[in-house]
């Protein structure tokens, strides 16, 4: 139904080539990078508990909180999120898409994707990130997959691109997975913008579903 454009460069970005389970966590040092960050790819079993109560994006971690507004999508179309898509009017989803078990937690998810046309959507969040370290993490899920390697999910940072995931790589997001990238530069004290960005160019369907986004000034958990 939904889909994301890549809306930043391809200086570098690396492929999250992590495998995902239900008792296996990999961390994975990006081959061509151009943020220096790393990679850890949680499965669905292992998938910190803490993350899962109260609110959606919540680390449960008052010494490492959030920086992100409205998270988890809960504020629908009032958030705090800018988004665009060029098939419909925004990437976020309720129940009314049509897919119950779409949100991983809550009501609303980012459903990019799910038509056979051509199609690139995104959403994005600006926020100020203390100085120190930091993190982004999402829930992934991909639920279905064209099987072309033409459909990719981005990760960019100021209109970088930091990591990027194909619709072959549909296997390990079967369930949803929290994906972790160390982001060590980014921790200045100053603005940045965060987004998560797809392009479809019609070969085939896919779909990627994001849920429970966080960024915070904390390394990846090891």
């Amino acid at each position: 139904m939904f889909a994301t454009t890549a809306c930043g460069d391809d200086s570098g970005p690396s492929q999250a080539g992590t495998t995902s389970g239900a008792s296996t966590s990999t961390t994975a040092e990006p081959a061509s990078s151009s943020s220096g960050g790393s990679l850890e790819s949680t499965g669905p079993g292992d998938a910190d508990s803490s993350s899962t109560s109260g609110e959606p994006g919540s680390t449960g971690d008052p010494a490492c909180p959030n920086l992100l507004a409205d998270a988890g999508f809960e504020d629908g179309l009032r958030g705090a999120w800018s988004t665009d898509s060029v098939l419909f009017p925004t990437p976020l989803c309720n129940e009314v898409c049509g897919d119950e078990d779409g949100p991983y937690s809550g009501l609303w998810w980012v459903w990019f994707g799910g038509e056979a046309e051509g199609e690139s959507a995104h959403v994005a969040q600006t926020i100020a990130i203390p100085e120190g370290a930091a993190s982004v993490s999402f829930y992934l899920r991909i639920p279905e997959a064209a099987g072309t390697g033409n459909d990719i999910l981005t990760l960019l940072v100021d209109g970088a691109s930091v990591l990027w995931i194909s619709d072959l790589d549909a296997e390990m997001y079967a369930d949803y997975t929290q994906v972790w990238f160390d982001l060590p530069e980014l921790g200045d004290g100053l603005e940045h913008e965060i987004a998560l960005s797809a392009n479809f160019p019609g070969t085939g369907t896919s779909s990627f579903y994001i849920d429970s986004v966080s960024v915070t000034p904390c390394p990846a958990p090891r």
